[in-house]
């Protein structure tokens, strides 16, 4: 009995000198993780100088130079919002979700943005909920 005791308080002195954490991650915060690790993987490095219309990146669509993260469906699953550069003024919006363990691309055909005056390219989500590529300082609606 003494020896039982004793393995009981040791147990309950290392729980509480290195306490775990039992609470399992939500679907959520494991896509999030998700996300941010196919975001480390797929970081473009692709540039290109003002008024090179010949310059096209040759990385895979999955490169991506800017990201959004948002429910875009209600689901209380965020999805995965990509801006590919593609060349001068040319960018491709990929949708992306965590379903099965992994990222997931939910749009077989990229919505392609593209814009013909100067500018720097971003996208958004505006107060309605629509999905915007923005050519600072044009603004071009897409998808």
């Amino acid at each position: 009995m003494k020896k039982i005791f004793c393995m009981v308080l040791s147990i309950a002195i290392v729980l509480l000198v290195f306490p775990y954490n039992t609470v399992a991650e939500t679907r959520k915060e494991t896509a999030l993780v998700a996300y941010q690790n196919f975001l480390e993987k797929y970081e473009s490095s692709f540039t290109v100088l003002e008024g090179d219309f010949e310059k096209q990146n040759k990385e895979s669509y999955k490169y991506c130079s800017e990201f959004i993260i948002k429910d875009m469906n209600g689901d209380k699953m965020p999805e995965l919002i990509t801006l590919h550069p593609v060349g001068y003024k040319k960018a491709e919006v990929y949708i992306y979700t965590y379903k099965k363990g992994k990222v997931s691309r939910l749009n077989r055909k990229a919505i392609s943005c593209t814009c013909i005056s100067g500018g720097t390219a971003y996208i958004y989500f505006c107060s309605k909920k629509h999905l915007h590529n923005h050519y600072w300082p044009f603004a071009i609606s897409c998808g």
